[in-house]
């Protein structure tokens, strides 16, 4: 096999690896879920501060309160999904305004 063939399978395995490495991450991250939170949800039962009360709440909780376990966890997601969205730059070492704007609209495309 040619090197320019090999270096065309490169985008591929490397896409199909990290999509693997994201499918695992996400089960753990569920289970984790899962083992945290408990038969009551919403992080009810944990040892955590929390926000009851408030519009803001009502407008983007759907009325729960607000824990901070929630907020790590989402903070967390947040990043986690910023950097997934920017793993080619890495693989690749090309960035450029033109790649940037994609992933920017990739994400909010995905988030609504």
């Amino acid at each position: 096999m040619s090197r320019d063939a090999a270096r065309d399978r490169r985008p591929g395995q490397l896409l199909g690896a990290s999509q693997v490495a994201v499918l695992a991450l996400a089960l753990l991250l569920a289970n984790e879920e899962v083992q945290i939170e408990g038969s009551a949800g919403w992080a009810a039962n944990l040892p955590t501060w929390r926000i009851e009360d408030g519009w803001l709440l009502d407008l983007f909780w759907g009325g729960r309160p607000m824990t901070g376990y929630h907020v790590y966890i989402f903070s967390f997601v947040a990043s986690f999904v910023a950097l997934f969205f920017h793993f080619p730059f890495a693989f690749f070492w090309r960035w450029s305004w033109r790649a940037e704007t994609r992933v920017l609209a990739s994400r909010s495309h995905c988030s609504g």
